[in-house]
C-alpha cells in the first residue's frame, strides 16, 4: 500500500493543511505522532540501523545491549538507577537523545515541533523539500499482521530527560531484521513535503512560538545555537 503524500510549497499551506486534514481537534491532534528530515529522500530508519545490518533480532538487541551499557559506563548519567526490567528502554531513550546510535525513532506529539527539526537541520545545498511524518495511532493499532508486529510504539516517561519533556518525545522501536520502519506499516503512515525555501519563515514563527534550540535542547549548548542563528543567520 502507497504511503498517502501530500507536496506544499509554503510555510502557510503546511500550517493549513494542519488545521484542515490532521489537527482538526484536540481528539484528532492526539492520535498523531510527527517526525521532521531534512532530506525528503530519507527513509524512516533508526541510527543503529543506518550503521549496521542485523541477521537477526538477537544480533540487534545484543548490539544495543552493548551500547548502551558501554555508554552508561562512560558517561556516568546523572539519576537514580532503573530495574533491571527498565534498564535498556530507560537508558536508550535517554542515550538517543544525548546521540547514541539505537533502535529508536524520535518522533513528537506536535507537528510543529517536527517541523524545527526537519528545517534546523537542512545541508547546504539544500534539497528541494523536506519532510513531516505523521503516524496514525488509530491506524497503526488496526494493523494485523508480521510486519506491524515489529513495530512498537514507546511512550515513554518524560521525567526520564529535560529533552524528552522539551520535545514531546514518543519513539518507535524496530524489533525484526529489516531497516525502514515505512516499509512495514505504510497504511499508517503520511508525509507532507515542504518546500526547503521556506526555511527562514518556518524557522522564524516557531522561533516566536518558543520552539527553537533553547527549548528543544535546554541548557548552554541550545542557548548558544539559538543566540547564533538570531544574530548571524546561517552564517
Amino acid at each position: 500500500m502507497a504511503i498517502e503524500q501530500f507536496i506544499v510549497e509554503h510555510w502557510a499551506q503546511f500550517k493549513q493543511l494542519l488545521d484542515n486534514y490532521l489537527t482538526t481537534d484536540a481528539t484528532d491532534r492526539k492520535n498523531y505522532l510527527f517526525r521532521g528530515q531534512p532530506k525528503s529522500t530519507w527513509r524512516l530508519t533508526p541510527t543503529l540501523d543506518r550503521i549496521q545490518t542485523f541477521e537477526s533480532i538477537g544480533a540487534r538487541e545484543a548490539r544495543q545491549r552493548e551500547l548502551v551499557a558501554a555508554w552508561v559506563k562512560e558517561g556516568q548519567p546523572p539519576g537514580p538507577r532503573p530495574s533491571q526490567e527498565d534498564y535498556t528502554t530507560h537508558w536508550e531513550v535517554v542515550a538517543r537523545h544525548h546521540g547514541l546510535p539505537t533502535r529508536l525513532l524520535d518522533w513528537t506529539e506536535s507537528p510543529y515541533i517536527a517541523a524545527y527539526f526537519a528545517y534546523d537541520t537542512v545541508p547546504s545545498p539544500p534539497p528541494d523539500y523536506v519532510t513531516i511524518w505523521a503516524l496514525d495511532r488509530d491506524r497503526f493499532l488496526e494493523l494485523d499482521g508480521d510486519d506491524a508486529d515489529l513495530v512498537q510504539i514507546v511512550d515513554v516517561d518524560w521525567s526520564l530527560a529535560d529533552r524528552a519533556r522539551a520535545q514531546r518525545s514518543v519513539f518507535t522501536r524496530l524489533l525484526g531484521t529489516a531497516q525502514h520502519i515505512d516499509e512495514l506499516i505504510p497504511s499508517s503512515l503520511r508525509r507532507i513535503d515542504i518546500r526547503a525555501a521556506a526555511r527562514n519563515a518556518a524557522l522564524n514563527e516557531l522561533d516566536q512560538m518558543t520552539i527553537n534550540a533553547a527549548t528543544m535542547f535546554p541548557g548552554l549548548d541550545g542557548a548558544a545555537a539559538l543566540v547564533q542563528r538570531r544574530m548571524y543567520g546561517d552564517a
